[in-house]
């Protein structure tokens, strides 16, 4: 008896593989939204474990912060690093390209000794895999004196407040738009020291760490991440909180994730100001001046 075998059709076979390429249509922006959602609560975890590393340098140094310009790298480090001169785990140095300071945070050949090092050793930690991707295609033109010669291969995507690592008291943020250079006489930056825990006033309101754009955003930012500090004014952009995360394609009208003084992690929502224009940046920027200025109003 002879067997006849069926097979599919040239256009049963067409169909299957349209309603299959439907399927995968449908399933790719959830898909999409899902490993979003993963990456944001990893974010927010890498950002909690950067806050109990603050907690416990200032349990170990007084109740002081790291100074802002080196909690993650040394100063001599930062100064061989722009020389060409690499750390090595024995101590020794090899050397490379030279890289300023706003080039370090992506250049894998810059190994971290900074004060809040020691705390922050788990290297999964350290970078968001969103911002990741962002920062090799956009981060090159948008940091000053960027060094084509290191690669754009983010290391670390998370800044210290700025306003933590100074001596923010000496400094009046409602006098003047700006603080005075770091080489004069008398500022913050020129004495290396950075504010005391008991002198902010709301920890629960302070943020500790954030994450930074990559990129500019017209009035709100000059500056995409450079030195791992953020450095927020109210009265005029400098940086800014990231707006990468749920961003829906719009860069710029996504979320951000930061770390506050009490511990805590929070994912905030600034994007959708930015996309308000019935807003006045100069509002926002006064609106997330509060989350970093740690003296209070």
């Amino acid at each position: 008896m002879q067997v006849v075998r069926k097979a599919f059709t040239l256009i049963e076979l067409l169909v299957v593989i349209a309603i299959i390429a439907l399927l995968l249509a449908i399933m790719m922006p959830a898909l999409q939204t899902v490993k979003e959602s993963a990456r944001v609560v990893v974010c927010k975890t890498n950002l909690h474990q950067y806050g109990l590393a603050m907690e416990l340098y200032t349990l170990d140094n007084d109740g002081y912060f790291p100074f802002v310009y080196n909690w993650l790298y040394s100063q001599p480090n930062l100064t061989k690093i722009s020389q060409g001169q690499y750390l090595q785990s024995d101590g020794s140095y090899e050397p490379g390209p030279p890289c300023p300071p706003q080039c370090v945070w992506h250049n894998e050949r810059a190994h971290p000794d900074g004060g809040l090092w020691p705390y922050l050793k788990n290297e999964d930690i350290h970078r968001c895999a969103s911002f990741e991707g962002y920062a090799k295609q956009d981060g090159a033109g948008h940091h000053p004196g960027h060094e084509p010669a290191i690669p754009m291969n983010p290391q670390y995507s998370y800044s210290m407040n700025y306003w933590l690592g100074v001596e923010s008291y000496k400094w009046n943020p409602n006098d003047t738009s700006m603080p005075p250079p770091a080489g004069a006489p008398g500022s913050p930056e020129a004495n290396g020291r950075s504010l005391r825990a008991s002198n902010v006033k709301r920890p629960g309101s302070v943020l500790a760490f954030a994450e930074e754009n990559a990129w500019t955003i017209d009035g709100i930012s000059n500056f995409g991440l450079d030195d791992n500090s953020l450095y927020i004014l109210k009265s005029m952009p400098v940086n800014f909180l990231a707006t990468f995360h749920k961003s829906g394609g719009d860069l710029e009208t996504g979320k951000s994730n930061g770390v506050f003084l009490d511990g805590h992690a929070e994912t905030m929502d600034f994007g959708d100001m930015i996309a308000d224009d019935s807003l006045d940046r100069r509002d926002i920027l006064e609106e997330v001046f509060e989350l970093v200025w740690p003296l209070g109003k």
